[in-house]
């Protein structure tokens, strides 16, 4: 339960059986509350009135009053809405004439790092009530998200002795880090070079709640993945689909939904990087990943192996097998072909708070020149889980984790530096509020 209230900040974890309510753990800040961020916009708000008018209110009690009455409103309409006007008419006089604040187009992009201090604070209460409660990530935790970071497709077996757990406990671990979203393992493809289907990705400006819109576009059937982003745009969505009719008629879908605003699309032309080993390593050294080894066609079975394991990549050869119709050890055998010819990579995600990172965010580019050469300098970066060449609104688009806000100010500069990149949109992860990889390409 979190409870950020006026004055106070207190976060509980509970567990629920059989209707029966156990308190498991308690932490807060009795210094930090909602009062807090208000301040911070009272403040932006007064600075914006000194500066538009000359008229300085810190000393007027009204002024004052009314301007924290126009900000919890303002607060309010940005938990739902990418961006609000503020008017506050009459505040008071400067020289005989009347002061008015007219304040428009006030982001929660803004608003946000107004408040970063406040956000951070929030952080560390949380941490603590985890642990109380014997919730957190542990040390064996994160050692095996390591390893299968390295390997998604380790088995238990493999697993146990790195960790020094028997592979029924591993077994336990893994499943749990699986059930809760602290990691995803997923194959990973060019589409295009195997003909499986049109992949895309998608950009939207929205009005109404956010979680909401991530509800409804969750039920279109080629929309996969959905995060919830800050900045200019508010979600982020990728998009499989089995041809390009179906992609047309998710994209009109998606226009036609209810808060949609604007949408802006890239569909993927290539993948030059799919590659989540070097998260939290920033002196990492990469080697370009070999090309996928061509040699005999894919039949029909291989295209269904290959897109149960873009699902999900740790499916058994006993789950696949009555899938295509063959015994286990067929399944196996074409399974490691597949890999080891990297037809398709196998890899694990994880959140951004298992392994020790700030989080993640996309970025978008718009190239000035030939676009291989930009393509090169990001795949080197150990900073890059994907970089992909696309047609349409971006030439260039590429995930990236970060230790801080600090560590992608620098990672976006030395970026912008390089030959041919016009412009770059930055796309910051804020939560993810759909993965839905067992859909679309099945169709």
């Amino acid at each position: 339960v979190f409870d950020l209230g006026g004055g106070t900040f207190d976060v509980t974890i509970l567990e629920v059986a059989g209707g029966t309510f156990e308190v498991l753990a308690t932490a807060g800040d009795a210094l930090l509350g909602g009062d807090d961020f208000d301040a911070r916009l009272v403040q932006h708000l007064v600075d914006h009135v000194d500066r538009t008018t000359g008229a300085n209110v810190t000393n007027d009690p009204t002024a004052l009053r009314r301007l924290k009455e126009a900000a919890e409103q303002a607060k309010k309409e940005l938990s739902s809405r990418a961006q609000t006007n503020i008017s506050v008419p009459f505040l008071g006089e400067k020289q005989g004439k009347p002061v008015h604040l007219e304040l428009e187009g006030l982001s929660r992009e803004l608003f946000e790092s107004l408040v970063m201090e406040e956000l951070e604070r929030l952080r560390q209460p949380c941490l603590d009530a985890l642990e109380d409660a014997g919730l957190d990530v542990d040390d064996i935790d994160r050692q095996l998200i390591g390893h299968l970071v390295e390997d998604g497709r380790a088995t238990f077996a493999a697993l146990a002795p790195l960790v020094g757990l028997s592979q029924a406990a591993v077994r336990t671990r893994v499943q749990r880090l699986l059930d809760d979203d602290v990691i995803a393992v997923t194959g990973r493809v060019d589409p295009a070079s195997l003909g499986l289907g049109v992949f895309a990705f998608g950009f939207l400006e929205v009005s109404g709640e956010l979680d909401k819109m991530a509800s409804r576009l969750s039920e279109i059937a080629e929309v996969v993945f959905i995060v919830l982003a800050s900045g200019r745009f508010d979600l982020m969505i990728e998009l499989r689909c089995t041809d390009e009719d179906r992609l047309l008629d998710a994209l009109d879908a998606i226009r036609t939904t209810e808060g949609v605003r604007r949408l802006q699309t890239a569909t993927v032309l290539h993948y030059d990087k799919q590659d989540w080993t070097s998260v939290g390593r920033p002196d990492a050294h990469l080697s370009r990943a070999p090309e996928p080894v061509t040699g005999r066609v894919l039949d029909d079975i291989d295209r269904r192996l290959v897109i149960e394991l873009l699902a999900d990549g740790r499916a058994t050869y006993a789950a696949l097998a009555p899938l295509v119709g063959l015994s286990q050890a067929a399944v196996r055998d074409r399974v490691m072909d597949l890999l080891e010819r990297r037809i398709v990579t196998i890899q694990a995600h994880p959140v951004p708070g298992a392994m020790g990172i700030g989080g993640f965010a996309g970025l978008a580019l718009k190239a000035a020149g030939p676009v291989r050469p930009i393509v090169e300098a990001m795949a080197a970066r150990p900073e890059t889980c994907v970089v992909v060449r696309t047609l349409g609104r971006f030439d260039v688009l590429a995930e990236v984790w970060f230790q801080d806000r600090d560590h992608l100010a620098s990672l976006l500069e030395d970026l912008r530096t390089v030959a041919g990149v016009a412009s770059i949109d930055t796309v910051p992860y804020h939560r993810i509020a759909h993965e839905g990889f067992d859909t679309g390409l099945r169709r």
